[in-house]
């Protein structure tokens, strides 16, 4: 029975360490196999400065086909850097079909490969079915995400339709219907992309929408692509040294492009770091839950191999006194011990590697392609190692324990027994049963539980009470309408809020990612644009911008740059001569309606008026706060009513929604530490009145009923329990407070405290269920030591 404990414990050790070792490289693993190409180019012809041109105008001059073939073939060509390219688009299509809010389908985005040519990568994951053949014109591909919400499957046929170039603002509103004609088309395939594994329609408030996209190859996009309508031509380059060789093609471009504009862009999503902090957080949780599950296993098979070599060394006295040595009994413990741990070790090897499929866990499983059975020997051998000589050391020093004198119990009471003495004698004889080292270790592990459960409980409650007032992660607002591309479209959306009695502020939001640096270091921008109101950004320190020579910096933005208020920085375009010297105004917990990614220290504030004179953007969505004094559901709905394709509600920034993904990593942790408490109180309890029945007969000849013997075992809990409550709740404040100022620290949120009500609610229910505990396990530990009568327990001295 202990080779299987031992071995069972082991192997959910090992296996939990496999996981996080397999977890660590899975996302690089998934980016090499979906990244066919290593860089993305936005070019303008020789003449054309993007900076300098209405916005509305940017597709028309660069971002088309024609200037994106002109660029591949002229300037590309040129590069000795480059191995091969492709032209691809990003589309706004709609799903015709029954059913909708809007009459006609769903609206969602289109990936589109227009180079026959184009070289072909591993791809993404299938999830079902294949990817496009190249030179098909009706079959295409959808993202697991556009699936899943769409109830999409292998072999369905799907109606496809778009817009002209003019209307596509209203389209993504949802205000006007697909105007060209339907193409139908097959999907051949599901695909999981690394976009796919992070909750993509989260907030998203209109059933007309689906998250992630459709894909389609060459052949579909030469025989429908001229009717779509999108957000311009990009060219994909790939270059002869993979992803290492993207700084030097950044500069040989140059080189090569005289005259012509253009702007190298990542092809890594977005939200990779995102998802490295995830998965390293997700590792952590797993060490951690390994850990404690090693120790876990190590009290518990250490004790019971203890206890049970103990019972069998019992004569070891009359052999030494026959003559054997403590050096040969050492080594007869130690054979004894390996008789368990051989088997345990098969054991634990077997299980841990049937276990490894299983691994590894969270986005890191959703990022393998398979999940084979795998032999990680750097994990298995270790396992082996650590059984071996658990139980070889346990079996070689529990002879000598043997062999000690017996510990000679002090007379008279302890100070707690004076204390409790009114209380009766079942209370003084639970007090004196208490003492002993055997009862300290119990006390321990209780000590950990309570604090375990308290931590848990305080790091749930702060970020709860984080999540539950947006503006303490920077948002004021409720909603976000409009994905805008257009400055008329803008400005209708703007009419259509200032009429809505039930919008109290509102403002436009544009964001620009990694189109900037700080003295030389990238960062986002942010800059609002106030309609209704005068809704202003939240601040920890300082005051907004107002001018064009004012930035606010989040607080990581802040510390990597080492600025602090009354501070300048150099702000720089990425692409072109653009600069700006300004000064640091304030520090922001900076919240992006526009790109939720990162945390609320990332980043930077500045005025419209900046942002436009460097990028010449506009708003691409309007943030808008409701009078509370309405009936939320109400107000909701009339802006849906008028944004039916583009209304999102307020989202905690990416840090925090990853952090949400962890949220039952504390509760976890915390019932595995209280499990193990419950069976060590009822292992110390059972060992305790068990060592004590000679006592608990001489008590029972004396006098002592049943009832009085059984409660004396609901004394002795009682007591561990309450010796471990009073070092446990304030540890366990102490170890909730200070892991969420790390947290809240390490993600730039606020410290937040929870209410004095919610304390004492917490300690009252953990001392309630301590309490229960106490006297369950007590009275039933009691119950079994009086199933002897006190005749036969002391006929056997």
């Amino acid at each position: 029975v202990l080779a299987l404990v031992a071995g069972l414990a082991a192997a959910l050790v090992a296996a939990s360490v496999q996981a996080a070792v397999r977890a660590e490289g899975s996302l690089d693993r998934a980016l090499d196999r979906g990244r066919p190409y290593d860089a993305a180019v936005f070019a303008c012809p020789p003449g054309v400065d993007p900076r300098s041109i209405d916005p509305g105008q940017i597709q028309e001059l660069c971002a088309n086909d024609d200037v994106a073939s002109r660029f591949r073939r002229e300037v590309l060509a040129r590069v000795p850097q480059v191995e091969a390219s492709a032209l691809t688009t990003t589309d706004v299509v709609g799903i015709l079909g029954p059913g909708s809010s809007n009459g006609w389908g769903r609206l969602v985005l289109m990936q589109r490969l227009m180079s026959p040519d184009a070289p072909s990568g591993q791809g993404p994951i299938a999830v079902d079915g294949r990817l496009p053949r190249r030179d098909a014109s009706d079959e295409v591909a959808l993202g697991e995400s556009t699936a899943r919400a769409g109830g999409f499957h292998v072999g369905d046929h799907i109606r496809i339709g778009s817009w002209s170039q003019e209307h596509l603002d209203a389209a993504v509103d949802g205000s006007t219907a697909p105007e060209t004609e339907p193409v139908d088309s097959t999907v051949v395939g599901i695909a999981r992309f690394v976009d796919d594994v992070q909750g993509t329609d989260e907030g998203n408030l209109s059933g007309s929408v689906l998250p992630g996209f459709v894909y389609t190859g060459p052949g579909w996009s030469a025989a429908h692509g001229s009717t779509l309508a999108g957000y311009g031509t990009s060219t994909l380059v790939r270059t002869r040294a993979g992803a290492a060789g993207r700084a030097a093609f950044e500069g040989a471009l140059p080189r090569a492009a005289k005259g012509w504009f253009t702007e190298v862009d990542s092809v890594v999503p977005e939200n990779v770091e995102q998802l490295r902090r995830i998965i390293r957080s997700e590792r952590q949780a797993t060490l951690v839950f390994a850990a404690i599950a090693a120790v876990a296993g190590l009290a518990f098979v250490g004790l019971s191999i203890s206890r049970q070599l103990c019972r069998e060394f019992v004569d070891a006295p009359t052999l030494v006194a026959l003559g054997v040595s403590r050096r040969e009994l050492s080594l007869a413990g130690l054979l004894r011990g390996l008789t368990i741990a051989v088997p345990a070790a098969v054991l634990a090897v077997l299980a841990a590697v049937a276990l490894s499929p299983l691994g590894p866990v969270g986005l890191a499983r959703q990022l393998e392609s398979t999940h084979p059975v795998r032999i990680e020997w750097l994990v298995l051998v270790p396992t082996v190692l650590v059984v071996v000589s658990l139980f070889g050391a346990v079996g070689a020093v529990t002879p000598r324990l043997v062999l000690r004198p017996p510990r000679v119990a002090r007379p008279g009471l302890s100070r707690v027994g004076v204390a409790l003495r009114p209380l009766g004698p079942v209370s003084r004889v639970g007090t004196s049963f208490a003492r002993g080292r055997q009862t300290n270790a119990t006390v321990v592990v209780g000590t950990v539980a309570i604090a375990a459960l308290i931590g848990a409980a305080l790091i749930l409650q702060s970020f709860d009470s984080v999540i539950d007032r947006p503006t303490r992660y920077g948002a004021w607002w409720d909603v976000v309408v409009g994905q805008y591309s257009d400055p008329d479209a803008v400005a209708v959306g703007v009419a259509t809020i200032r009429d809505n009695p039930m919008v109290v502020a509102a403002a436009g939001y544009d964001g620009q990612t990694n189109a900037a640096t700080l003295d030389g270091h990238k960062v986002k921008l942010v800059a609002t644009t106030a309609y209704v109101g005068h809704p202003d950004p939240i601040l920890t320190d300082g005051y907004a911008p107002a001018s064009a020579r004012e930035i606010a910096l989040g607080a990581v933005t802040a510390r990597r740059l080492n600025k602090a208020v009354g501070d300048t920085v150099e702000l720089d375009a990425v692409s072109g001569p653009a600069r700006a010297r300004l000064r640091v105004v304030g520090l922001a917990v900076i919240s992006d309606p526009v790109n939720g990614g990162g945390g609320v220290g990332d980043g930077a504030i500045v005025t419209p008026a900046t942002m436009r004179r460097i990028f010449r953007s506009i708003p691409q969505s309007i943030a808008i706060k409701l009078d509370p004094a309405e009936d939320r559901g109400a107000a909701i709905a009339s802006l849906e009513r008028e944004f039916p394709g583009s209304i999102r509600s307020v989202l905690p920034p990416g840090d925090l929604r990853n952090l949400e993904r962890l949220r039952a990593v504390p509760v976890l942790i915390a019932a595995l530490v209280a499990v193990l408490a419950f069976f060590t109180l009822a292992y110390g309890l059972a060992s305790l009145l068990h060592g004590r029945r000679h006592d608990l007969a001489v008590l029972a000849a004396i006098g002592f009923t049943k009832r009085q013997r059984r409660r004396a075992g609901i004394s002795t809990g009682l007591l561990i329990v309450g010796a471990s409550s009073v070092l446990g709740i304030p540890l366990g404040v102490l170890l909730g407070r200070q892991t969420w100022s790390v947290i809240s620290d390490s993600i730039s949120i606020p410290l937040v405290t929870p209410t004095v009500l919610f304390f004492v609610a917490l300690v009252a229910i953990v001392l309630a269920v301590a309490v229960v505990l106490a006297i369950v396990v007590g009275g039933a530990c009691g119950a079994v030591a009086n199933r002897f009568s006190p005749a036969e327990q002391l006929r056997s001295e």
